[in-house]
């Protein structure tokens, strides 16, 4: 994504002949600010003769080079004899916040020059990992898709306490956060149930940096924040997600803190690129009215927002902070001021559309899509973006006039690719068929979207930090998170057995003995052998450790539960 070098250094050890040491300090990718990065990289034998390059010189025995213009390159470059098959190693590592802690890093992680040894350790630590969700019965596509969506999910965020110039070293700082406006949505609850540590630590982060730097947004990239984001301040849905399924170690009165802070002070809509300090404008009017006029993302903030009240709301509830429950509840509501009855699109009548300052309405195709920091819509058009109310399903339902119909609604979207389904925006979408009464068509598109959009090439889209994997691992599991609330949807798992070892041993259990390519539909369901009469359960259910029984069918059965 280019970018701009201010400085850059090489140095080789001129006594062992065998280090190499450098930094960069840098502006670009996909973050914002400028960082510096420091590596060191160690050979496993003394080199023969030494020397770096800058541009397209060769500055042999020198043993240095430092960037004098931003458009300079340097190097190194290191001379071994290589001759009767003598095989030369290097090992390297890198910190941002020094070159001997990148050392330190190196010698404590790779002491020795056994290859093997670093293959053996790096096999055994995934393999405990991805073991925290075992497959019984699974077919071999299968099995590949799943460990490869694991895979996926542990890659970022990642744990760089100790490795930031400014902080303390036993301070919680994690970083690599590209995008929580969509791994908010699946990727931090399946790490509630499986790796509670990591939501502890990742909370603690928020509140560090909250501490640091009176913000937390939801991109933080090198140690630094990116203000532009692309959904709303989807940290809080982290944070209320975390507090409301009760995960141990929480600072729960610092943690709200910042949850008060984004619901008075941010909720300022599209600021334009590297805006440390927002100005009012019409986007700024959501806190006063509760709908962002047109402009920029004005919908779909205006949506996102709403949930992020609404997950305040949950949380101020819970400690008991009635004035503020009442006060984030009410404006979480208001969303419905851009639920336009009257605009139809394909046939179907009543979808999100924006409204300029005077409240008129702005004429829009909800097909259309409107792509990448352009208006009205983020990444989606008004269809997919008017199924995106979590906290108010049942009254989206009953604007859409009544479950019947918006059912019909949501079956005929999908059936005609008005809804992005390689996007997150979309993941509640076909649940939201549960609680319109017809848990036969969440089972029928969850499993049709599984079997054709993911395999083994990939996932449709981006994976977004995890977020397309994690929404095929719940599915596969056969419950999916509103994450936020403490409800999850289920629809039918796709193999015999699925074991999720959990930390204390409260491990989960999904039992579904005659699950197969054809038995797609839930026929019936239970939580350690009581029967549910509905397609939905409470983290509360699961939580202390659980078996889940799944009876399954090749027929529909849309109305068991009601």
């Amino acid at each position: 994504m280019g970018g701009t070098v201010y400085s850059n250094k090489v140095t080789i050890d001129t006594a062992s002949k065998d280090k190499v040491c450098g930094m960069i300090r840098f502006e670009g990718g996909f973050g914002e600010g400028v960082y510096q990065l420091y590596f060191c990289a160690l050979f496993s034998q003394r080199a023969g003769s030494i020397g770096v390059w800058k541009n397209e010189n060769l500055l042999f025995n020198s043993t240095s080079a430092e960037l004098a213009d931003g458009n300079d390159r340097i190097g190194a470059f290191l001379k071994f004899d290589s001759r009767n098959g003598n095989t030369i190693q290097m090992k390297i590592a890198i910190s941002f916040k020094s070159v001997e802690k990148a050392e330190s890093y190196l010698l404590a992680e790779i002491p020795d020059w056994n290859f093997i040894a670093v293959k053996k350790t790096g096999e055994s630590i995934w393999d405990t990992a991805l073991s925290s969700i075992l497959l019984e019965g699974a077919s071999e596509k299968q099995n590949k898709i799943f460990y490869t969506a694991m895979y996926h999910s542990m890659l970022m965020p990642r744990n760089k306490t100790g490795d930031f110039e400014g902080w303390q070293d036993n301070e919680s700082i994690w970083d690599d956060l590209y995008t929580v406006w969509d791994s908010w949505r699946t990727l931090y609850p399946l790490m509630v149930l499986i790796n509670p540590d990591m939501i502890r630590d990742n909370v603690a982060s928020f509140i560090n940096r909250f501490k640091h730097n009176n913000y937390v947004k939801d991109a933080f990239i090198a140690g630094i924040d990116m203000f532009a984001e692309q959904g709303g301040n989807n940290v809080d849905n982290v944070i209320a997600d975390a507090i409301l399924k009760e995960v141990p170690g929480i600072d729960v009165n610092e943690a709200y803190k910042i949850l008060k802070y984004d619901a008075d002070t941010e909720r300022n809509g599209w600021q334009g690129w590297s805006n440390k300090e927002p100005y009012n404008t019409l986007n700024g009017a959501y806190k006063k009215t509760g709908w962002i006029p047109a402009s920029v993302m004005s919908c779909s903030r205006t949506l996102e927002y709403a949930y992020n009240d609404f997950c305040i709301a949950s949380v101020a509830k819970k400690l008991g902070l009635n004035d503020d429950y009442k006060k984030y509840l009410k404006r979480s509501k208001l969303w419905v001021n851009l639920w336009n009855p009257e605009l139809e699109s394909k046939g179907f009548k009543g979808f999100i559309c924006p409204k300029d300052e005077n409240g008129n309405w702005v004429p829009i195709d909800p097909a259309y899509f409107w792509g990448s920091w352009k208006n009205y819509f983020y990444e989606g058009n008004s269809w997919t973006y008017s199924l995106f109310v979590p906290h108010q399903a049942k009254k989206l339902i009953k604007l859409n006039g009544g479950n019947d119909q918006f059912a019909k609604k949501l079956d005929f979207a999908f059936r005609n690719n008005l809804i992005e389904l390689d996007n997150e925006p979309s993941f509640l979408a076909v649940r939201l068929f549960d609680i319109a009464g017809r848990p036969d068509l969440n089972c029928y598109w969850v499993n049709n979207i599984m079997n054709n959009l993911f395999d083994e090439t990939g996932v449709p889209g981006n994976d977004d930090s995890g977020a397309m994997s994690t929404w095929y691992i719940f599915s596969a599991m056969g419950f999916f998170p509103f994450a936020g609330q403490e409800t999850y949807y289920i629809n039918a798992p796709f193999c015999k057995k699925i074991i999720m070892q959990r930390p204390g041993g409260k491990d989960i259990i999904i039992e579904t003995p005659n699950a197969s390519g054809k038995n797609i539909y839930v026929k019936s369901f239970s939580i350690n052998g009581k029967k549910y009469k509905k397609p939905f359960f409470s983290h509360g259910d699961i939580v202390n450790g659980a078996i889940l029984k799944f009876d399954v069918t090749a027929q529909p059965v849309p109305l068991l539960y009601y």
